[in-house]
């Protein structure tokens, strides 16, 4: 189904972009408080954009079943 590619790509994306933040904070790369509050809010952000990825996908591929 399109929905469920369209979502895998997503979150493949959104994936990466966790990654790459997180590698940034593992190698130190935070010079102030605030820029590790950014970076950390921003994977908080991805995460939450992740998982309703994954609900909304969820909830269209089973209505379309029910049909």
């Amino acid at each position: 189904m399109i929905v469920t590619q369209f979502a895998a790509e997503v979150r493949k994306e959104i994936r990466n972009r966790m990654n790459d933040v997180a590698d940034a904070l593992a190698r130190g790369e935070c010079t102030t408080f605030d820029h590790y509050k950014a970076l950390t809010g921003e994977i908080a952000g991805l995460a939450f954009a992740e998982r309703m990825v994954i609900d909304t996908a969820e909830r269209v591929e089973k209505t379309a079943m029910e049909k």
